[in-house]
């Protein structure tokens, strides 16, 4: 995970808070905003980074108020997990800084609940995109051997997630087979 909040202090708090956060890892402050102020598309600052999400948002202030908007972001296709904007006090922002964190990682374990996690290391990875990747190609392999009458279009889409799977986690056997 990367952190951008075009305010260093804010963004090194959630970075801190998310740290804590086991099984997550999580980009250094100096890496993250190395890329700051730069228009450069999220899948290629994710893959300098090595990273499968990137945390960006904003801070303003009007009359003592703080708006900070915060967004999580799967970085291989762009699209949102999870976004929110938070209109509090400016007293109130440790506690905010904590929250935004922990709404964060609840988001990621939507996608890694512990059974989710078991399945995946009983499938032999550790990778969850490789395994959601693996998963939604074994849902088309199914889906076409149902509508038999579709079945190749299925099995074509089904072979690029199993790709996708092998790439992301060329260890991992499931998708080869």
């Amino acid at each position: 995970v990367m952190v951008d909040f075009g305010d260093a202090k804010k963004a090194e708090e959630i970075l801190n808070s998310l740290a804590h956060v086991k099984g997550l890892n999580v980009i250094s402050r100096t890496s993250s905003f190395a890329f700051k102020s730069m228009n450069i598309h999220i899948q290629t600052i994710a893959d300098s980074l090595h990273v499968n999400y990137i945390v960006e948002g904003s801070v303003r202030k009007s009359n003592g108020g703080l708006r900070i908007t915060a967004q999580l972001i799967r970085a291989k296709d762009g699209f949102h997990i999870w976004s929110n904007s938070y209109d509090r006090n400016s007293k109130d922002i440790f506690a905010l800084q904590q929250e935004i964190a922990a709404k964060i990682a609840e988001s990621l374990d939507i996608l890694l609940d512990p059974k989710a996690i078991e399945q995946m290391q009983w499938a032999g990875t550790t990778n969850p995109e490789a395994f959601l990747a693996f998963l939604k190609g074994q849902g088309l392999f199914s889906e076409g051997h149902i509508k038999r009458s579709q079945l190749l279009p299925y099995l074509k889409r089904a072979n690029i997630n199993f790709d996708e799977a092998i790439r992301l986690d060329p260890d991992f056997i499931n998708p080869y087979f």
